[in-house]
């Protein structure tokens, strides 16, 4: 795969929409395309992205589409090594817009790390007897509601096991010891965080002491120890494995990956089940490499399968599941044609869906694609505007709606997400003047987007303290 010095995108960019429910290209400039493996849509609403862009020195890089154009969104990512093979595979933002980066960038002693944006600098998460020292890649970061960081990949402990390790402000750790320690006996591809803050962990490896003899499973870390989830998924761990892992509002968690039926799999607190049940499950070609949930519970995948059977006329594409069926985003010339296999897509709070990967067209000009037949818009203030309050920020308890009246909002649907695009509360503006219970909520930022006339998102910060 082509490693690209990404100094192109300060030049050209333009942008192609078929129409409201198509697939809008957004054209870097010049020819070629870099390998887009990891991104988020951040507090400022911003998209971010990252992958093999470095700039002339090899130092890892993360760009941003702000709407308009291309731009490098920090300072590059300092490394003592310029191996043309480093890269980002993995990021995340916490509640107070720290940003933080992993992949197989080193430090000085060669040890793979987590490094932390503050918005003026780059460090590395932990230092001397805090340091993670990560011996092999980090593919996985994720950050909760308190701002403990979470990390795995191919990385292994003194038993040669992987692991997932967890900073706590102070230093890294590994989640679990003896009896109570995960235990993996492969790699590590995919971490994820549900509503109430349980962890949990897939990949390659399964749940027997031979890896290819035991079943590929789910590992779920509930404060205390690792647990298998069910009774595994796919058979043959050697050649099935999981690659994303995506909880939703109501802490169903959904697999996807090399798996059994070529579906995606959901854990409903009981059992696993293919998407479309048992009778009647998704099928499709090929391997799930990225999954992603937005705000009204749709489920976006992608990765190496196809809409037809024959490879000539075959097209990587993104697939939704609505609770019922599965489609196609776009369809006939509206179709994505990324050329490529899908490696990332995302949601936001706003509706637009993004996807990623390789992508060039037929003239070989990269890009990336946003699909927004649903999408808001709407903007992200600092405080709520005279047209609807939202109060107060920070809020311990209740948060005060209102509205003037006769507003076009009274009727309107409402939804609360997390910065991670997590739903965690809907409802309706029933009256001019109304509260919202929040006292359940985890500590930390929240987008409420109001879906009126004029549809509107405002920051909101829950802090008990």
């Amino acid at each position: 795969m082509k490693n690209i010095l990404f100094r192109l995108f300060l030049f050209l960019t333009t942008i192609s929409s078929i129409n409201a429910q198509s697939w809008s290209k957004i054209y870097f400039g010049g020819t070629g395309s870099p390998e887009i493996i990891t991104s988020f849509v951040g507090i400022d609403g911003d998209l971010y992205f990252a992958g093999n862009f470095t700039d002339t020195f090899y130092h890892p890089m993360i760009y941003k589409w702000d709407g308009h154009s291309f731009l490098p969104a920090f300072l590059p990512i300092p490394t003592v090594t310029d191996f043309h093979t480093q890269r980002i595979s993995t990021m995340c933002q916490d509640v107070s817009g720290n940003i933080y980066a992993a992949g197989s960038f080193e430090n000085a002693a060669g040890y793979k790390y987590v490094a932390r944006w503050d918005g003026a600098s780059w460090t590395e998460l932990g230092a001397g007897a805090g340091a993670l020292n990560a011996n092999n890649t980090i593919v996985s970061i994720c950050v909760d509601a308190v701002g403990n960081v979470y990390a795995a990949g191919s990385f292994t402990n003194s038993d040669t096991e992987a692991y997932v390790a967890r900073w706590d402000g102070t230093t890294w750790s590994e989640l679990g010891t003896g009896a109570t320690a995960l235990h993996a006996n492969r790699y590590i591809n995919t971490i994820c965080l549900d509503p109430s803050g349980n962890l949990y962990a897939a990949g390659g490896f399964s749940d027997s002491s031979v890896f290819h003899l035991g079943d590929v499973y789910v590992a779920k870390w509930d404060g205390t120890s690792w647990t298998e989830l069910g009774d595994g998924i796919s058979y043959y761990a050697g050649i099935m494995e999981i690659y994303s892992l995506v909880a939703d509002a109501s802490g169903a968690i959904y697999a996807g990956g090399r798996l059994d039926y070529n579906t995606i799999y959901k854990w409903d607190g009981i059992s696993w089940e293919p998407l479309g049940g048992s009778m009647d499950p998704l099928t499709l070609n090929g391997t799930v490499y990225t999954m992603c949930i937005d705000p009204d519970g749709n489920l976006y995948a992608g990765g190496d399968f196809t809409d037809s059977a024959l490879f000539v006329t075959s097209n990587c594409y993104v697939g939704m599941w609505n609770g019922t069926d599965w489609s196609q985003l776009g369809d006939g010339a509206g179709r994505l044609f990324p050329h490529s296999y899908i490696y990332n897509v995302c949601a936001a709070v706003t509706g637009e869906v993004w996807a990623m990967g390789e992508f060039v067209n037929t003239d070989d000009s990269g890009f990336i694609a946003k699909y927004s037949s649903h999408s808001l818009s709407v903007s992200f203030p600092n405080k709520s505007t005279p047209s609807i309050e939202v109060y107060p920020s920070p809020v311990m308890t209740t948060l005060d709606i209102e509205t003037s009246a006769g507003s076009t909002y009274i009727g309107a649907k409402y939804i609360v997400t997390d910065m991670q695009g997590k739903v965690v509360s809907t409802g309706m503006i029933a009256d001019q003047k109304m509260m919202l219970d929040v006292s359940n909520f985890a500590d930390g930022m929240y987008v409420f987007t109001v879906q009126g006339e004029q549809p509107i998102s405002i920051k909101v910060i829950k802090h008990s303290r």
